[in-house]
């Protein structure tokens, strides 16, 4: 940058000069300025004398003093020697756009640090939040929390609890201690509890790991009811469902206490008839409203069913727990209550025999363990239960012949035994159950003939014996039930021809017989049925049976 000169007539090396250094501003970058003589104030008016500026200046042992001003800062010399040769500063461009750019440098390297200090202490304040709820949770809604530090109540703090076992696993923890002494409370409980089950279950606390355990701990040490031992009926009630919940893994269902997704869920401080699915009594006949009913289908419980969840709710009534993952036995429990109305256990993958140990729920209505996994034979003491109206054993592995007992529920108008592999005969006795609606025998290995006594059953609508071994003729009485929407006799052993009284069916919207060795031709009336109605006629067809009205089915 070429110096400005300094005013004529006076002498730059003169220390009475003064300078004044102007910065050029930003648009000269960083360390750019002119150097412009100032005279002193007795050689202003001498306009004759011109001093050639100097390629170069050297400035040594000055002290400066910055000036401010509202458009620019001025930086005066104070002292100058006399022997040093004051020339304006030449400023190289090229070091000038240098130094600017490292001044924006440090200012991105600033930013970014700037960033990252922020950026951290965001995800520090994050993680401190989360920390806090997750071992806080339950102030809202009931929910369940490890340490509610209630005046008077006894806690179990997290590090206490992971000493009795990891509850998320029902197993003992990898790094678990000694079990630690239980709260007075909850000795007091159990004492009570174990009085109450050493009739069926005299071990049910001897794993500190078990539902038993974490049913008791919870009633004990965490839930704020705090019932008073001596309470027995309502302590009773509000364990055996504590106990339900750990012993079908709920925590990890909706119905668990930390979930959002039901208004009030399972192991909360209100009282248990309050929870989800669970319906009580609302009578000021007792002094704790009584549980009769737990409706709980399709919410992928697993684990087995307890004992005493029907042994301890004396007044239960209905037990729907279908469409789940649930295992283990069926709970003998069940056989011996008397308040039963209807149970549904259907679509699990419940396991072993039926049990024949003696059921006494007279007032049952409604028995579905279908779609599992039971094997055994069909009770024969089921016969007591004559108030069935519907009786689903389909889809297990039972085995053996149908009792004759059953024959004895009278009132029964659904009767589903198909898809598991029950031998023998269709009983004659079949007549008996003459308000059935609905009858399936399907896909067994049933043997010998149909009995005529299926003539009886004047209020079937479907009829479904398919897949047996099933031979001899089809019994014209199955015409006279007029009511009939649906027969499938198909992939049998029947021989002959179809009945000439089935065109007395006028209701009938399917007729399946084919894979049976029939012969013959399908009476004309069959046919003009078929034509009129529009029933679903086809696979009826044989290489020794012919059907004018029907689709050809090969």
């Amino acid at each position: 940058m070429t110096p400005s000169p300094p005013p004529a007539g006076d002498d730059p090396s003169s220390s009475q000069n003064k300078f004044r250094f102007r910065l050029e501003g930003r648009n000269a970058g960083v360390g750019a300025f002119h150097v412009i003589p100032i005279p002193d104030e007795s050689n202003n008016n001498n306009n004759d004398s011109q001093v050639e500026p100097s390629e170069t200046a050297t400035v040594e042992n000055t002290a400066l003093r910055v000036e401010v001003s509202d458009n620019e800062t001025i930086v005066s010399q104070q002292e100058v020697s006399d022997d040093e040769t004051i020339e304006e500063a030449r400023v190289d461009s090229t070091t000038s756009i240098r130094v600017r750019d490292a001044y924006h440098l440090d200012l991105e390297s600033i930013k970014r640090k700037s960033c990252i200090c922020l950026s951290t202490l965001c995800v520090s304040a994050i993680a401190v939040i989360v920390f806090t709820i997750f071992y806080t949770r339950g102030d809202d809604g009931g929910n369940r929390e490890f340490s509610r530090g209630t005046a008077g109540v006894p806690t179990a703090s997290p590090t206490e609890r992971n000493q009795y076992c990891d509850e998320t696993r029902l197993l003992p923890a990898i790094d678990s201690g000694p079990i630690a002494t239980r709260t007075d409370r909850f000795q007091a409980l159990q004492s009570v509890l174990e009085t109450e089950l050493v009739d069926y279950d005299p071990t049910a606390f001897d794993d500190p790991c078990g539902p038993h355990n974490f049913a008791l701990q919870w009633l004990a040490d965490e839930d704020e009811m705090q019932l008073e031992p001596d309470a027995m009926e309502a302590v009773y009630q509000r364990f055996v469902v504590a106990l339900f919940y750990f012993s079908t893994n709920m925590y990890s269902t909706i119905l668990a206490s930390h979930s959002n997704r039901v208004q009030i869920p399972w192991l909360s401080r209100e009282p248990e008839c309050t929870w989800f699915g669970i319906t009580c009594t609302t009578s000021q006949k007792f002094a704790t409203n009584k549980i009769i009913s737990i409706e709980l289908p399709g919410i992928y419980l697993k684990g087995s069913i307890p004992n005493a969840l029907v042994f301890h709710l004396d007044f239960l009534a209905v037990l729907d727990l279908s469409n789940n993952k649930l295992n283990g036995t069926i709970p003998t429990s069940l056989h011996s209550s008397s308040s039963l109305v209807n149970v549904n256990l259907g679509s699990n993958t419940l396991s072993g025999p039926i049990g024949d140990t003696g059921w006494k729920s007279l007032s049952m209505e409604r028995l579905d363990l279908s779609r599992n996994k039971l094997n055994g034979t069909i009770p024969v003491s089921i016969h007591v239960l004559t108030n069935l109206v519907e009786l689903d054993f389909s889809w297990n592995g039972l085995t053996s012949s149908i009792p004759s007992q059953i024959f004895d529920l009278k009132h029964l108008i659904t009767l589903s035994l198909g898809m598991n592999t029950l031998n023998g005969s269709i009983s004659e006795l079949i007549g008996n159950l003459q308000n059935l609606v609905e009858l399936y025998l399907d896909k067994n290995v049933l043997t010998g003939t149909i009995p005529t006594e299926f003539g009886m059953l004047s209020k079937l609508i479907e009829l479904n014996l398919e897949l047996n071994r099933l031979e001899g003729t089809i019994p014209s009485e199955i015409g006279q039930i007029t009511t009939l929407l649906g027969i499938d006799l198909s992939d049998n052993d029947l021989t002959q021809n179809i009945p000439l009284e089935f065109a007395m069916l006028l209701e009938l919207e399917f007729l399946y017989v084919q894979e049976n060795p029939l012969s013959g031709e399908v009476p004309w009336e069959v046919c003009q049925l078929h034509v009129e109605k529009d029933f679903d006629f086809e696979g009826i067809c044989s290489p020794t049976f012919t059907c004018d009205c029907c689709q050809p089915c090969f």
